[in-house]
């Protein structure tokens, strides 16, 4: 249990930015403390806990803006750099040595999942901000798990800032800026802050920490982290400020639209419900962007799914260059990726292509096979196998709908 002077420091710090008293709760659904400014609350605002996010369209409505996630991501920035933090380049969204993928420190991590993650590197003495472009994938199962009523994606942009300090004192600095950002988005009267104490797992390294998880109407904005007598390395031990939101929920909540994925874009696909392709399309165009091949790698074996799931949904045969071109554009205001739009869309169509290749000839035309026809085109593989089976084209269209859509239906 957290002692109560860090609760009564809280509060104080709370109601110097805010004007408003808050109030220390225990959550009816989870049991965990949180504060608010509420005082009779008695729903932390997690997403378990609080079914809301149906609602962040009809909230606060006279404080919706119109703001792109670039532009929210540029005011955030400046607004850290006006504090003197220093500003950290993002780094690459997998980690190589010499041309090749490697898990070195983070034997748990494929992929960049988080800011904090700097620290491998380097220790951060100063105040530093990282707007680092980030993937997790373990909680994706399927694609139906990609709502729009629900701010989960596959990537995203965490907005870090890190720091590691001697004092505690100089946790309630950073606290306080972050305070006072959220007072300037017109959200910190309006948000819980979920109190949990636990144990950090960084690959071998182990600490003590308590996190504040932002919530917003059921939506998890961010964690604000303090880490106690952290190993940084054999030499060096501090505290470690660990302050993480996530870009394109703030961009939600700040914008107010009915789906999370309305401002994420573009607008047209997200009206049209194609959010499997807005959210695995932004990955791929990521990933793929950054050179990581979807074949034979253990970081191409682990997206994989990403690719399963545009086939398993149907939408195999989308035109995926202009979703690209829009995705890459938005990318590379973050991190730098060595493959074109049109090499991109490239690698992802003939993985495609093989995963449909592959569905064909192991399901409707097992009986068909013909050796290595699983690298062909897809039409010219309908075409081959039409010359060389002698099959009637009404048959193979049957086999073809029932085993690429009747079979997802």
């Amino acid at each position: 249990m957290v002692k109560n002077d860090f609760y009564q420091t809280l509060i104080k710090k709370l109601y110097k930015i805010s004007g408003t008293n808050w109030y220390l709760s225990t959550c009816k659904s989870c049991n965990h403390f949180f504060l608010s400014p509420e005082p009779q609350a008695t729903n932390c605002g997690s997403y378990s806990c609080n079914y809301e996010t149906s609602k962040i369209s009809e909230i606060d409505t006279n404080l919706r803006k119109n703001q792109s996630l670039l532009e929210i991501s540029n005011l955030i920035a400046t607004y850290f750099k006006t504090k003197g933090y220093v500003i950290e380049k993002p780094m690459e969204i997998i980690h190589a040595y010499k041309g090749k993928a490697r898990l070195d420190s983070m034997k748990t991590t494929l992929f960049t999942v988080a800011g904090v993650q700097l620290i491998d590197k380097k220790v951060p003495k100063e105040p530093t901000y990282i707007p680092q472009p980030s993937v997790r994938l373990k909680w994706l199962k399927s694609y139906s798990d990609i709502n729009p009523k629900k701010p989960y994606s596959t990537s995203f942009v965490n907005i870090t800032t890190l720091q590691a300090i001697e004092r505690i004192d100089d946790f309630y600095i950073q606290l306080q800026d972050w305070l006072e950002l959220l007072n300037r988005f017109s959200l910190l009267n309006k948000i819980k802050l979920k109190i949990k104490e636990t144990q950090i797992r960084w690959s071998e390294k182990r600490a003590n920490g308590i996190f504040l998880k932002v919530n917003y109407h059921g939506v998890e904005l961010g964690d604000i982290g303090l880490i106690f007598d952290f190993p940084f390395n054999k030499n060096y031990r501090s505290h470690l400020i660990d302050i993480g939101f996530g870009l394109e929920r703030l961009g939600w909540i700040i914008n107010g639209t009915r789906s999370y994925f309305d401002v994420i874009g573009p607008l047209l696909l997200s009206a049209l419900k194609k959010y499997v392709v807005i959210d695995h399309v932004r990955t791929l165009t990521l990933i793929v962007g950054s050179n990581v091949s979807l074949r034979n790698t253990v970081h191409g074996k682990k997206i994989g799914k990403l690719v399963d799931h545009l086939v398993e949904c149907g939408e195999m045969f989308f035109d995926f260059l202009p979703l690209v071109v829009y995705y890459y554009n938005f990318w590379k205001n973050f991190i730098y990726l060595p493959l074109k739009p049109t090499e991109i869309e490239y690698e992802i169509k003939r993985e495609i292509n093989r995963k449909i290749n592959k569905r064909l000839l192991n399901k409707g035309f097992k009986k068909y096979l013909l050796q290595g026809m699983e690298d062909l085109p897809t039409y010219e593989l309908v075409d081959r196998i039409l010359k060389e089976r002698n099959i009637h084209p009404n048959t193979m269209k049957n086999l073809i709908y029932k085993t690429l859509y009747r079979d997802n239906a």
